[in-house]
């Protein structure tokens, strides 16, 4: 899932007042369907649902921050996680998902900023050369959380 990110409050209830009233009735079908045979497949629609939804708020944030003009690219695990893949960092256990090709061009990262570690730009301006995206700029950002 990919989009500019939405810090209008009222489009934010907006969105989320909708996808709620969709899972609700997703949620409804669904207790019709007990002795159905293709209640495994209504679960795995409302997994993905849920997933969904769970990724689109994540393209949300305050007012406070439309200054960033952010866009997001949420990358969303499979339901059953078949396709995460895990690797050491500074001693944790961190999740990852293998990406392809990017369809479009990416003209800026901004690394958040409760990240402070160089190696954080770093390792991102070699992933990007490594997959010949070489005019993405990498930036560590100015905002202030406290």
């Amino acid at each position: 899932m990919h989009g500019k990110v939405l810090y209008a409050p009222e489009l934010q209830y907006q969105f989320a007042s909708e996808a709620i009233d969709t899972l609700m009735t997703l949620i409804q079908v669904g207790t019709t369907l007990r002795a159905d045979p293709d209640l495994k497949s209504y679960a795995n629609a409302l997994t993905k649902y849920t997933f969904i939804l769970y990724a689109a708020l994540y393209n949300m944030k305050s007012k406070l921050h439309e200054v960033e003009n952010e866009y997001r690219i949420t990358i969303i695990p499979d339901p059953d996680y078949s396709n995460v893949s895990f690797r050491d960092r500074q001693g944790l256990i961190v999740p990852y998902i293998k990406m392809g090709k990017l369809s479009r061009q990416i003209k800026k990262i901004v690394i958040g900023p409760k990240i402070h570690d160089s190696s954080a730009s770093d390792g991102l301006r070699n992933c990007l050369r490594y997959s010949g995206l070489t005019d993405v700029a990498v930036e560590m950002s100015r905002l202030e959380i406290r």
